[in-house]
């Protein structure tokens, strides 16, 4: 079975598969993208920043068909999917119209005789090793400078955006990089951690787990590579005594989930800025309170005192259910301070390891 598939995040039904590499074929890669540094580095910036300029047209021009593939692939809602792909084409605008500045040399004050200079200067071909929870968002922040900069970029997208990752790659290629400049990958794990140890790559990005970063970080660390690593995290929610509950319910609601979870897969949609844990003040919850997991098999919990996370860590997931109040909604339920409250679960984190 293929590593890279396409398959609907609702059904979880495999619309289409690509095989990953054969070890030659990243030898290729690899050295493909070593060729193209030795010219791309030392290509004047306007035309690396024109390059740019033409990407971030493209995906304004074809910002439709994109958006419907990320939803296709991933699960967000269209106009989410609309939004991330104008973020997308910004950041190329961005690079492409600010560039010049960015990278020009900065003159330091010293004192006594001699000049100091800080210069900005590309090290060759990197790797990058990218999330499905903002294909295009994530993958646009660290093409983008890089290329500008006159690095080359072989890049290892998640595994269920196989038809995005070819997207990218041939809207770079459309707007005039040249061949080796930008290239796709379909690697294994192992295949990614060959290119990290050999002589080519001089550096890697990655966001995902924890544990991917720690096999990443440890395998650069040993071969000397340079490694930006943005790892999972948890973003809290601390809802105060005199709060605006129904405004905070909704926002998180927003925040817990930007995507419904697949339905028989086990790839749940979700932000890695979303929800992780919600915060309640009183130091006990009200008369007739109960615990219950909302995830597959029913665990044992306690109920929360001060500063106890209602959402203790993904994949399980405490949701408070307290008796109704007078006067309020039947949908609603009171929250250990006596106003309306709802939790929301939060879907553990699936990403590329």
């Amino acid at each position: 079975m293929s590593k890279y598939r396409t398959a609907s995040p609702m059904t979880g039904e495999v619309i289409r598969e690509y095989p990953t590499m054969h070890e030659e074929e990243v030898d290729q890669v690899l050295d493909r993208a070593r060729q193209a540094y030795l010219t791309w580095a030392t290509a004047d910036v306007q035309e690396r920043t024109k390059v740019l300029a033409l990407t971030a047209y493209l995906y304004r021009q074809h910002k439709e068909e994109l958006a419907a593939l990320m939803t296709l692939e991933m699960g967000k809602p269209i106009a989410q999917a609309r939004a991330e792909i104008d973020l997308a084409a910004a950041i190329f605008e961005y690079y492409a119209t600010e560039g010049p500045r960015l990278i020009a040399d900065e003159r330091l004050d010293i004192a006594g005789n001699g000049e100091a200079i800080v210069r900005t200067a590309p090290i060759g071909p990197l790797l990058g090793i990218m999330p499905w929870n903002y294909p295009h968002y994530q993958a646009a922040r660290f093409i983008a400078p890089n290329l500008l900069l006159g690095n080359t970029v072989v890049l290892k997208h998640a595994a269920n955006c196989p038809q995005q990752a070819l997207r990218i790659e041939a809207l770079l290629a459309e707007g005039g990089a040249p061949e080796g400049v930008y290239n796709n990958v379909f690697a294994t794990n192992e295949q990614v951690a060959r290119m990290i140890a050999g002589p080519i790559i001089q550096g890697v990005s990655l966001t995902g787990s924890e544990r991917a970063g720690i096999a990443v970080g440890e395998l650069a660390g040993r071969h000397l590579k340079k490694c930006v690593l943005e790892l999972g995290g948890s973003d809290p929610l601390i809802v105060l005594g005199d709060a605006d509950i129904p405004k905070a319910v909704r926002a998180a609601a927003a925040a817990t989930s930007s995507c419904p979870p697949s339905t028989g897969t086990t790839e749940p949609r979700q932000r890695c800025c979303a929800l992780g844990r919600q915060t309640p003040t009183t130091t006990k919850p009200a008369a007739g309170s109960c615990c219950s997991w909302v995830t597959k098999s029913p665990t044992e919990c306690r109920s929360p005192t001060t500063t106890t996370r209602w959402h203790s860590r993904p994949r399980r997931r405490c949701a408070l259910s307290h008796e109704r109040t007078a006067n309020r909604p039947s949908s609603s339920s009171a929250s250990p301070s006596g106003k309306a409250s709802a939790t929301y679960p939060r879907a553990s984190s699936v990403l590329p390891t």
